[in-house]
């Protein structure tokens, strides 16, 4: 019984001292100290009525950038031209450009622009797009959202077929003939338009001195003009001072009359 004793007694002076209670945060504590630092939540303690305060203010912080990002429909649904899908081709080429020149103007992303001018459809391309739209969405294809496809598909639809070629044909073979430089300047100008072509500037300006008259080649030639719209000034000036230095040929006549006798 002693020895027992004596060992529980060893035990005792060996065993490890117990670790420190462990003391738990006071989350009331902690939440009051996050709430002096948050001047939302301090705000909202003194005034009931302060969230909807935050959040109207966070809305007018946010209204800028909501009316910047829809700054390019003002005036978009009245600018836009009507698109009736008539069988000339000059129509949806004119409508084309001025489309492009007002998304350009806008700046209006090319990606959310389909919709608005859609709406300017009528007749013939109105029923061609609602026919489109079902025949997609019965094939489960997405939806048109881009101006660039939307563009595609209606080339594709209205224009006469081979129509780049028959453009660019006319570009190569067009002559002045009998008309004057400004009629011969506008279907030149306006083929530029029709015609994606990579020509150069000095390149351009032979095409368009080579459809001139002769008399007016071998003139302009002489000063070797540069860009395009030189040549085209000079073409101008060079005819007019044709028209106005050239004298017409006047048949004379006598102012009496000569008797013979016989």
């Amino acid at each position: 019984m002693a020895t027992i004793t004596a060992t529980l007694q060893t035990l005792n002076v060996q065993r490890p001292p117990p670790p420190p209670a462990r003391v738990e945060p006071n989350d009331t504590d902690s939440e009051d100290e996050n709430e002096e630092d948050d001047p939302i939540a301090a705000a909202v303690d003194d005034n009931p009525f302060a969230p909807l305060r935050i959040n109207r203010d966070i809305a007018q912080d946010n209204a800028p950038v909501a009316a910047a990002d829809t700054q390019w429909t003002t005036g978009f649904k009245t600018e836009i031209p009507e698109f009736h899908g008539n069988t000339s081709a000059e129509e949806l080429l004119d409508w084309i450009v001025m489309v492009e020149e007002i998304l350009e103007f806008k700046r209006a992303p090319l990606e959310r622009c389909v919709p608005l001018l859609t709406m300017h459809f009528r007749g013939r391309v109105a029923v061609w797009w609602t026919q489109l739209k079902t025949a997609r969405a019965r094939l489960k294809k997405p939806k048109i959202t881009s101006w660039d496809k939307l563009k595609s598909k209606l080339e594709k639809t209205f224009l006469p077929y081979n129509y780049d070629q028959l453009m660019f044909q006319r570009l190569h073979t067009i002559r002045q003939g009998t008309r004057s430089v400004a009629e011969y300047s506008t279907e030149f100008f306006l083929l530029l338009t029709r015609v994606e072509i990579q020509d150069s500037e000095r390149q351009l300006v032979a095409r368009f001195t080579a459809g001139l008259r002769q008399q007016l080649q071998h003139t302009i030639t002489l000063f070797h003009p540069l860009p395009l719209s030189e040549a085209h000034q000079q073409a101008l000036t060079i005819e007019a001072q044709t028209k106005s230095s050239f004298t017409p040929w006047t048949v004379w006549e006598p102012k009496f009359a000569l008797s013979i006798s016989v």
